[in-house]
């Protein structure tokens, strides 16, 4: 049996060290040109920009919703923050590491609104996917899943007119408790588009938070 020789290894070895270089410079420039596009949305928006912050920044949002505290390493980045009418807002990239089922590093473009005023109703509403329709048939035709202690609270307040709306934001999720509001991609393979996002998009989720917060904080 012929092994390779000493040349073939170290050609081999090159070939590779050269694609991760090659690999990891391309990821360079990408998150530079993102952080670059983040600082010009904000500035746009009127919003502060902010590199990274402490986990403790998204303390509140560990107390309300499980998926900050999902795996470990999770850390804040690219902070879009500003206020309006209804509260604070931030856009943040938030990023933990999985190490079941080896899925690694997964990032996800979050919308966060702490709303000052009555607390909303505790809900989680995610658009309906094939594997729902196999594991509830009961829920055929149905274009969200509606759960939490206020879902019944959140169903009743659903026209036509608002589905039709929320409609546009298909794979959304969206999630309340207390005084928070927060939206992301349910799937996170997904989220390339939000992270990718222009400033229209930003506005449209600013408008679609808007929107909600109203629509909940009625009472009657």
């Amino acid at each position: 049996m012929n092994f390779p020789t000493d040349d073939y290894i170290i050609l081999l070895l090159g070939i590779v060290s050269t694609f991760m270089l090659i690999t990891f410079f391309a990821l360079l420039t990408r998150s530079a040109n993102r952080v670059q596009n983040l600082r010009k949305i904000a500035n746009d928006l009127g919003f502060e920009f902010i590199d990274t912050a402490p986990e403790k920044i998204i303390s509140p949002l560990q107390e309300q919703f499980p998926l900050f505290v999902k795996g470990k390493k999770r850390f804040v980045r690219n902070i879009l923050q500003g206020k309006t009418e209804l509260g604070a807002i931030k856009f943040f990239d938030f990023e933990y590491w999985m190490t079941i089922n080896a899925k690694g590093c997964i990032q996800q473009t979050i919308l966060w609104v702490a709303h000052q005023g009555e607390p909303l109703p505790q809900f989680s509403l995610r658009s309906q996917n094939w594997l729902d329709t196999i594991r509830r048939p009961d829920l055929a035709g149905r274009p969200f899943i509606i759960s939490g202690n206020d879902s019944k609270q959140v169903q009743s307040k659903l026209d036509n007119k608002t589905i039709e709306y929320l409609d546009t934001f298909a794979g959304l999720n969206i999630e309340a408790a207390s005084n928070h509001l927060v939206i992301y991609l349910e799937d996170t393979k997904s989220s390339e588009s939000l992270l990718q996002a222009d400033k229209e998009t930003y506005q449209s989720l600013i408008a679609l938070s808007s929107f909600l917060i109203k629509l909940l904080s009625d009472r009657e």
